[in-house]
C-alpha cells in the first residue's frame, strides 16, 4: 500500500482526540453492565499520543451501546462525575457547564468543558470516572476498562475519581476519546479511528501494546498516533448501511482523520452477490467520509476448514458453497481485486489479503502465523508511521 497522506499546512488551531486506549462502549463484545449494580469507580491509562506537549483536555463520554447488529441508544440516562490523573496520585476535576458532575442522556456523546492539567508529548496519564444508575439500569461497559485499566463495581459504593486506589476487573464506564486543542502544525498528522468486524477489534487478541492499543491495527498506531477503537466482534457491512449516526457524531467531535475498516468476511459467510457487498461498502464509506476523515479499507481474509488445526496448507480447504471458494472468480477474490482499485470515496486500502493467504486468491491461510503478523504490521505501520513526520 501507497503511504498517500496529504499535507496538513498552515497554523491553524485543530481539536482532536489526543490519547491511546480509548473505545466506545460496545467494543468487541457489545454488553451492558447487568442491572443489579448502580455504581462503578474505573481508572482506565492512556498516552498523549498528539506528538505535542498539551495544557488542557475534553473528555467525551457516549452512552450508547454499539452490537453486530445496531447502534443503540441506553434506555435511561447516567450521571457521572471525573477526573484526570497526572501525575500518578495528583487529581484534576472534570467539569461540565462548571459542575463536578453531570447526566447524560440516552444516545449522546457529552464533551466536558477544558480540564486545565499540562500533559507532556508521550505521557501516561488516566480518566478515572465514577458511573450511577438508579435500579435496574444499566450503562454501556467499555470491556478495555478492565485490561489494562481498573474497575470496581457494586451498589451503591463510594466516587473514587478524586481519590483512592480502584480495582477489580469488571466492565465500567470510560471515556470514548479524549480531546485537546493544539496547532495542526504540532500534532502527529493521523488521528486515527479502527471500525469494523472482530479482526479490527482484535478478539482474543489479549496482546495490548505499550499503550493499550489491541488487536493488530491498534497495535499499529500504538506509540505512534491517537486512535480510537470502535469495531465489534460479528458485525456486516449489511447491518452497519444507515446505523451509524453516534459513531458518526463521535468522529467528528474526535476530530479523526483516517478510518481504517475491514467489513466483509461476515457479509460473504452469508454469500451475497458481489454487487450487494460493493453497494453496501459504497454506501458506509459515503458515511464515513462524511466526517471529512480519509477512508481506508482491508481486503478480506480467507475463510478454510481445516484437518490439523491449520498447521498445514494441504490440510485446509476453503468454504464451499460461499463467497470464499478459492479462486480468482470467488466473490471474496473479485471484491478485493475491486478494493485493489480504491474506487469511490476509498482513500486507499492497506493489504490483508496477501499478507496471510498462501497465494493471491487460493483461499487459504500461509501457515506461519507469526510471519503473517509480522508483514501485516509492518504494512500498517506505513500508515501509523508516517504519523512521526510534522
Amino acid at each position: 500500500m501507497a503511504a498517500r497522506f496529504g499535507s496538513f499546512g498552515g497554523n491553524a488551531l485543530v481539536t482532536r482526540n489526543i490519547a491511546s486506549n480509548c473505545r466506545v462502549p460496545g467494543w468487541q463484545t457489545g454488553t451492558l453492565s447487568n442491572g443489579t449494580n448502580t455504581t462503578a469507580n474505573s481508572r482506565q491509562p492512556h498516552n498523549n499520543e498528539s506528538g505535542a506537549a498539551v495544557t488542557s483536555v475534553q473528555l467525551v463520554y457516549s452512552n450508547w451501546l454499539t452490537t453486530a447488529t445496531s447502534e443503540a441508544a441506553n434506555a435511561n440516562a447516567l450521571t457521572i462525575t471525573a477526573a484526570i490523573e497526572y501525575p500518578s496520585g495528583t487529581f484534576t476535576q472534570v467539569k461540565w457547564g462548571g459542575a463536578t458532575s453531570t447526566s447524560i442522556a440516552a444516545g449522546v456523546n457529552l464533551v466536558s468543558d477544558a480540564c486545565v492539567v499540562s500533559i507532556p508529548a508521550g505521557a501516561q496519564f488516566w480518566s478515572r470516572t465514577f458511573v450511577s444508575v438508579t435500579s435496574g439500569q444499566v450503562w454501556p461497559c467499555v470491556a478495555a476498562v478492565a485490561t489494562p485499566g481498573t474497575c470496581a463495581v457494586g451498589v451503591g459504593i463510594a466516587d473514587a475519581t478524586m481519590s483512592g486506589t480502584i480495582t477489580g476487573t469488571s466492565g465500567g464506564f470510560a471515556p470514548s476519546a479524549i480531546l485537546a486543542t493544539g496547532l495542526i502544525s504540532s500534532f502527529v498528522k493521523v488521528c486515527g479511528a479502527g471500525i469494523g468486524d472482530s479482526i479490527m477489534a482484535g478478539a482474543s487478541d489479549g496482546n495490548f501494546a505499550t499503550h493499550g492499543g489491541t488487536g493488530i491495527f491498534g497495535r499499529a498506531f500504538d506509540s505512534k498516533a491517537p486512535f480510537i477503537h470502535m469495531a465489534v466482534t460479528g458485525t456486516t457491512a449489511s447491518a452497519q448501511v444507515g446505523a451509524m449516526t453516534r459513531r458518526l457524531d463521535l468522529l467528528k467531535k474526535a476530530g479523526v482523520t483516517h478510518i481504517v475498516c475491514d467489513w466483509a468476511v461476515n457479509d460473504i459467510g452469508l454469500n451475497p452477490t458481489l454487487s450487494t457487498v460493493q453497494t453496501n461498502l459504497t454506501s458506509i464509506w459515503a458515511s464515513l467520509a462524511s466526517t471529512g476523515a480519509k477512508v481506508i479499507h482491508t481486503t478480506t481474509t480467507p475463510k478454510t476448514t481445516s484437518t490439523d488445526l491449520w498447521t498445514s496448507i494441504a490440510g485446509q480447504t476453503a468454504l464451499t458453497g460461499t463467497g470464499f471458494t478459492g479462486g480468482a472468480s470467488s466473490t471474496r477474490a473479485q471484491l478485493n481485486a475491486w478494493l485493489r482499485t480504491k474506487p469511490g470515496l476509498l482513500y486507499d486500502y492497506v493489504e490483508l489479503a496477501d499478507v496471510i493467504e498462501s497465494a493471491r486468491d487460493s483461499g487459504l491461510f500461509r501457515v506461519a502465523a507469526s510471519t503473517h503478523n509480522t508483514a501485516l504490521q509492518v504494512n500498517l505501520n506505513v500508515i501509523a508511521g508516517s504519523t512521526t513526520t510534522r
